[in-house]
């Protein structure tokens, strides 16, 4: 039976620490990414197992290099971090529809925002409606949805926008967070176009028209 890593392992030991680690990520993925999904295929799982147990040796070498089992430095996790904090372009963007928003802008705000973030721009109102279309809905039948505002030129409530089917709640916040001086508004609905709270909070409610609760891969 062929040792996928006895052959290179001599090599190892007059190389680097960086170059070390760098050939042993390296064997390891091509191990993981290849060498089992083709034991996998034949159906040789004496094969499969084999590769795994040489996986996990190539980890433990990896943890006892870096304190990582797949090799990762601090520095390395430290510098993915911040590239993930760095917004992208067309996160303030129109969007008129939840398929025109590019995937790294959801994954963007999957990553750095909340469901309760008041920064609902187009990008974000729609990120609180996709892959939605099972969740937990209102019954199918019309009900009236609010929501209060503190813009007075402001009228319609967009998809995404969170709102209350229950109106004294939505004149309560208007009193707590704009002292009585913004609006309340109103729509009639069918309430399965309507996500029950994600947070819980039965006296809130997110506008989610099914038609836009569509399935994204990100």
């Amino acid at each position: 039976m062929k040792n996928y890593i006895c052959t290179s392992l001599i090599h190892y030991l007059n190389e680097s620490s960086n170059d070390e680690v760098k050939k042993l990520q390296n064997e390891l993925y091509r191990l993981e990414q290849i060498e089992l999904e083709k034991a996998r295929k034949k159906e040789d799982w004496i094969l499969f197992d084999k590769v795994a147990d040489e996986c996990s040796v190539i980890r433990r070498m990896l943890y006892k290099l870096t304190g990582d089992w797949y090799g990762i430095t601090k520095e390395e996790k430290d510098t993915k971090e911040a590239k993930k904090k760095i917004k992208p372009r067309g996160l303030n963007s129109t969007y008129n529809n939840p398929l025109d928003v590019p995937k790294n802008v959801y994954r963007w705000i999957l990553n750095n925002t909340s469901l309760l973030t008041t920064d609902a721009t187009d990008a974000v109102r729609w990120s609180r409606i996709i892959n939605t279309k099972n969740d937990e809905r209102y019954p199918n039948e019309e009900i009236t949805i609010y929501r209060a505002v503190d813009n007075h030129d402001y009228d319609d409530i967009r998809e995404g926008d969170w709102v209350t089917t229950d109106e004294n709640y939505a004149i309560n916040h208007n009193n707590k967070y704009f002292d009585g001086n913004g609006k309340i508004i109103s729509m009639v609905v069918n309430g399965r176009d309507v996500l029950v709270s994600p947070t819980g909070n039965y006296e809130e409610a997110i506008y989610a028209p099914l038609k836009y609760s569509i399935d994204i891969k990100l």
